[in-house]
This record gives structure tokens, C-alpha cells and sequence, in this order.
């Protein structure tokens, strides 16, 4: 169950990450399906079917169809990002570091608790 999870959580961030970085707007609605998919997943998963049903009604069924939908109908154009992805890149690092590596690392210090260091040392 947990090599399972892991994976759904290992895909949902990629997915999250290409959904951000994606240039157009249909991918990005279209990932954004796919995200909310591998959330329901994850909650299945957990044994929260009811909760997963309403997200991928609520969600997926009424939100991103009506973002798909209002995404066609305005035509939007596409644009050349490179100097907004250049100016924000530094703000994007440091981000992702606070959001993924950080709290990782708090896991692997909660591990090796207080205790552990002080027996170890008499």
C-alpha cells in the first residue's frame, strides 16, 4: 500500500510540475484533469472512495470542464514566456526547495530524535 501511494505521489507532482511549466492552456487544463485524477487515486487508496467520487464529479466533471471550455472559447493566443520564466527563475528554486526538500529533511531529523544522539554519546 505505501510503494502505491508513493507512486501516486511521485506522479501527482510531476503532473503538478508540468501543469505549472506547460506553455499552453489546453495542457495546462489537461493536466490539471490528470492531477485531480491522481488525487482520487491517492484517496482511494487511503479508503475515502465517497470523498474521491465528489472530487472527480465536483472537480473534474464541473470545474476543469468549464476551465477546458472557457479556455476554447476565448482562443487564447500563445505567448513567448522566456523572459518572465528568466526574471522569476531564482523565486521558483527557493520554492520548491521550502515546498519539497524542507520538509524531507525535518522528516529525516525527526528520525534521529534527541534521545538517539544523547545515547550515543555515553
Amino acid at each position: 500500500m505505501f510503494t502505491f501511494s508513493l507512486v501516486f505521489v511521485l506522479l501527482l507532482v510531476v503532473s503538478c510540475l508540468f501543469c505549472v511549466v506547460a506553455t499552453n492552456p489546453i495542457h495546462n487544463v489537461s493536466l490539471l484533469i490528470v492531477s485531480f485524477f491522481l488525487v482520487a487515486l491517492l484517496l482511494i487508496n487511503f479508503g475515502l472512495e465517497f470523498i474521491a467520487l465528489v472530487l472527480v464529479i465536483v472537480y473534474v466533471g464541473a470545474v476543469a470542464i468549464l476551465f477546458l471550455f472557457v479556455v476554447m472559447i476565448l482562443n487564447i493566443k500563445l505567448v513567448d514566456y522566456d523572459d518572465f520564466y528568466n526574471s522569476f527563475f531564482f523565486l521558483a528554486v527557493c520554492v520548491f526547495f521550502l515546498a519539497m526538500v524542507l520538509p524531507i529533511l525535518l522528516y529525516v531529523y525527526d528520525l534521529f530524535d534527541s534521545s538517539v544522539f544523547f545515547v550515543l554519546t555515553e
